[in-house]
């Protein structure tokens, strides 16, 4: 990759991404609706907020303006929501965090068209709590529900489905990859993985496409997780 940009660009994950970007000589470009991002981490800071249609126009302009062309996104954005049980889960809950998660991706998407590379490297940043397999099997018994979270998730995944169908692998490489149980601002009970650590393996990762990367992938594992 020359170029990667990435949404969600305040948080902790997204910045240790641009770092090991940067180590590896790849221009960064981060997408934040209120952070100042640190200059030493992000060649370039483009404010829009990804969960309003009016971003894409925004974020278009900033990459026409800088004459960049995009060659690798990485989907980063996303939050978590509070409900915890079924009788206090309001639907307009579900409807943001798939509008952060999912959504926001697509119009990231919209917003590099006409200055994305090909072929482009598209980066879904997924979780485990996103696994029906995981789920199924009882993995997360003891967790907080996370309702809101793992529906916006398994969105974003069928996302990257429906792109490894819509696009070839000359066209897009297509990777959905789950980090890891990272210690972020954001952390489930048993985080304990160094953020720094898995975006050094994301970046060796999506180094050399094999074309058959399209479940998800624990960067930290380094095993498919079935859905």
């Amino acid at each position: 990759m020359q170029s990667v940009l990435i949404t969600g660009a305040g948080g902790v994950y997204a910045q240790a991404l641009a770092q090991v970007f940067k180590e590896a000589g790849i221009t960064t470009i981060g997408v934040s609706r209120s952070e100042k991002l640190n200059p030493d981490l992000f060649d370039y800071d483009v404010h829009a907020d990804l969960s309003r249609d009016s971003s894409v126009e925004e974020v278009n302009r900033v990459l026409k303006a800088a004459d960049l062309e995009v060659s690798g996104l990485v989907a980063n954005a996303g939050n978590r929501g509070p409900s915890d049980h079924l009788v206090n889960l309001p639907t307009g809950e579900i409807s943001s965090l798939i509008n952060v998660h999912c959504n926001s991706a697509v119009r990231a998407l919209h917003a590099c068209a006409g200055v994305l590379a090909k072929p482009f490297k598209f980066i879904a940043v997924s979780s485990r709590f996103s696994s029906f397999a995981m789920h199924e099997q009882g993995e997360f018994r003891g967790y907080r529900p996370l309702y809101s979270y793992s529906i916006a998730k398994a969105a974003l995944n069928m996302l990257c489905m429906r792109l490894r169908a819509e696009f070839s692998p000359e066209e897009a490489e297509i990777y959905l990859v789950h980090p890891g149980k990272l210690l972020t601002g954001i952390s489930a009970t048993d985080a304990a993985d160094d953020p720094l650590e898995s975006a050094r393996r994301l970046l060796h990762y999506v180094g050399e496409y094999d074309g058959n990367r399209v479940q998800l992938y624990d960067l930290m594992k380094e095993k498919v997780i079935g859905w």
